[in-house]
C-alpha cells in the first residue's frame, strides 16, 4: 500500500502506473463502447459481476485472456490470463449491491488514502464510472488490449470535495501481462492536493508458501503494531530479501516504486513481477 500524495494544477495530468507481469507455468451507468470498426481481435460486452454489479467484459479473441470491470468504482474485478485462471483476489464477504466498495480486484483510491475528512479511501471507489469511447475505446494495440474507465466530477463529488476533475483508469492486458495506470486531470481553475492509489489484490492458492522480493532496505510502518493514541508509528527498515507471510501483515512501505517487486508462489507454479512508476 503506498499512496501517492501530489498536487494537480489546472489542466495538468498526474499519473500512477502499476504493471503486473505474470510468468505463468514457471516458478452513472454506461453501455460499453464497441470495438473499432473492422477490429475482430477483441469482444466487448456488458456483463454482471458477482451476480449483481453491472460492468463490461473485454476479451482478447486470440489468446483468450479477458478482464471484467465494474461501473461501480471503476474496479478491475477480474483478469484471466491465457491459462484461464483468475489472477485477482475477491473476498467472499464482498458486497455486490453497491452498498459498499468492492472488496478485491483493483479498487481506485482517490482523493484520500485511508481515514480523513472524507470517507475511507475517498469517493472514487464508490462512484459510478463510464467506459471511455472515441480514442480511448477498447482496442488492440501493439499486441495488447487497451481500455479505459472515466470518472468526472459531479454534484455528488462536489458535495464532498469542491474541485472539478477527471480520473481515467487505463487497463492494458495480454496473454500473461496486466498493466493498470491512472491519469488525474485537474478541470478546475485552481490547484488541488490529492492522494491516489490503485489498490491491487492478487490471488494465490497458498500465501504462506509465497515469497516477496524487492522490499529489502525500504522503510515501512506496521499498521498492526499497537500505538499509543497521539503517538507516531515506529518506522522500521525491511531486512529480509525474501519476505514470507506467516501471519497477518499490514505494512506500508515507502518509495517502493524504485524497484520491481517479485512474488513467487510455488503453489501456483507462478511468478508475479510488479513494476510501479509515478
Amino acid at each position: 500500500h503506498s499512496p501517492a500524495p501530489a498536487a494537480a494544477k489546472p489542466a495538468k495530468r498526474n499519473s500512477i502506473v502499476n504493471t503486473v507481469r505474470k510468468s505463468l507455468g514457471r516458478s452513472k451507468k454506461s453501455a460499453p463502447a464497441a470495438a473499432p470498426a473492422g477490429d475482430n481481435d477483441i469482444t466487448v460486452s456488458e456483463t454482471l459481476i458477482g451476480g449483481g454489479l453491472k460492468g463490461v467484459e473485454v476479451i482478447d479473441n486470440t489468446s483468450g485472456a479477458r478482464v471484467k470491470v465494474a461501473y461501480h468504482g471503476g474496479n478491475l474485478c477480474s483478469y484471466r490470463a491465457t491459462d484461464g485462471k483468475e489472477k485477482l483476489f475477491h473476498s467472499k464477504k464482498a458486497k455486490t449491491d453497491m452498498s459498499k466498495p468492492l472488496r478485491g480486484g483493483v479498487p481506485v483510491v482517490f482523493p484520500q488514502f485511508g481515514a480523513g475528512p472524507l470517507s475511507q479511501h475517498g469517493f472514487a471507489r464508490t462512484s459510478m464510472w463510464t467506459l471511455c469511447d472515441g480514442e480511448l475505446a477498447p482496442r488492440m494495440e501493439d499486441g495488447m488490449v487497451h481500455l479505459a474507465m472515466s470518472l468526472k466530477s459531479n454534484k455528488e463529488t462536489m458535495k464532498q470535495w469542491p474541485f472539478k476533475f477527471e480520473l481515467v483508469h487505463h487497463i492494458r492486458f495480454g496473454p500473461k501481462e496486466l498493466e493498470t495506470s491512472m491519469n488525474i486531470i485537474n478541470r478546475d481553475s485552481k490547484p488541488f492536493d490529492f492522494q491516489a492509489l490503485l489498490h491491487t489484490y492478487l490471488k494465490f492458492k497458498n500465501i504462506n508458501q509465497a515469497t516477496i522480493e524487492g522490499l529489502e532496505g525500504l522503510r515501512y510502518v506496521d499498521k498492526l503494531e499497537y500505538v499509543v493514541p497521539g503517538e507516531p508509528r515506529q518506522v522500521w527498515v525491511e531486512k529480509s530479501n525474501k519476505l514470507k507471510v506467516a501471519s497477518e501483515v499490514d505494512n506500508i512501505y515507502y518509495n517502493a516504486e524504485n524497484a520491481p517487486i517479485v512474488i513467487t508462489s510455488p503453489a501456483d507454479n507462478s511468478k508475479v513481477e510488479i513494476h510501479m512508476a509515478l
